[in-house]
């Protein structure tokens, strides 16, 4: 198993403990979006899925689209290192 497959991505949720019935998830980095649409299948809440390459984040939101969990990932293109967000802050 490689870095972004779905088994490895759903375990990993699922050692998140304590996480509410819909938690709100930000995947920093998110590429063509693998990670985040498993994610949103697996998990009940809102995805936040930012990158700096806008092809890619154009490559997730059709598959989002496609796969009915538009309405559930935000995307934003954004730098790693400096994310839009206040400290503390929910997405």
């Amino acid at each position: 198993m490689g870095r972004g497959c779905a088994e490895c991505t759903r375990n990993a949720l699922a050692l998140c403990e304590d996480l509410p019935a819909a938690p709100e998830i930000l995947d920093v980095g998110c590429g063509t979006g693998a990670q985040t649409l498993v994610l949103a299948s697996a998990a009940a809440g809102r995805i936040t899925a930012t990158d700096l390459i806008g092809p890619f984040l154009a490559q997730l939101e059709e598959r989002a689209a496609e796969m009915g969990l538009a309405k559930r990932i935000q995307i934003l293109v954004a730098d790693m290192n400096d994310l839009p967000f206040p400290d503390g802050a929910s997405t």
